[in-house]
């Protein structure tokens, strides 16, 4: 509770407005291509089969991000609820990002961790990754969260690293760095 309160003090009024910002510039782009990436039709597919209780034909990608775009699709009012999920997901996962950058950056630069989360969020990369329904925008946030609980609490790092390799295959590496961090 301390922290929402730290967070939420006048000298953090200028991030919390930056923050704002890329937040609502990430909305803009809400919606914005016409057709998803060909990625997304083949992570649709696997999200309904596990919203129809069945194994998915095949696992070219890990079941997180698919499972929780199926899971949140149930709850949403729309033409193509599972895009919309899929896109929620990212914006959600984009903010999410900047705030576990910063909180990491400051700790190892200090002052100037803000320089950090500007060229991330201002990166057209990162744009593209928010705006398309991919599985890299949420690997993001469990990767930073893995490394950003590496310095606070062991046990929940590895928690969000498992969470990250199941969104993306590459995201097994981090159990691989935090394991040899731990040695």
């Amino acid at each position: 509770m301390d922290f929402f309160k730290e967070l939420l003090s006048v000298k953090h009024l200028p991030l919390l407005c930056l923050f704002l910002f890329f937040l609502v510039l990430r909305i803009y782009y809400f919606n914005y291509f016409t057709v998803p990436d060909t990625d997304f039709f083949n992570i649709m597919d696997q999200a309904v089969s596990f919203l129809n209780l069945e194994l998915p034909t095949t696992f070219q990608r890990p079941p997180f991000y698919s499972l929780l775009m199926g899971l949140l699709s149930l709850s949403l009012p729309s033409p193509q609820p599972i895009l919309f999920a899929a896109e929620l997901i990212n914006v959600a996962a984009f903010f999410i990002s900047c705030i576990l950058l910063y909180l990491i950056s400051q700790k190892l630069l200090g002052k100037i961790a803000i320089i950090v989360v500007c060229l991330f969020a201002l990166h057209p990369l990162s744009a593209l990754i928010t705006a398309q329904p991919r599985a890299e925008m949420l690997a993001v946030p469990l990767i930073l969260l893995s490394i950003y609980l590496s310095g606070h609490y062991g046990a929940g790092s590895y928690v969000a690293a498992f969470f990250a390799a199941i969104t993306r295959y590459e995201g097994a590496f981090i159990i691989t760095a935090l394991g040899a961090k731990d040695l």
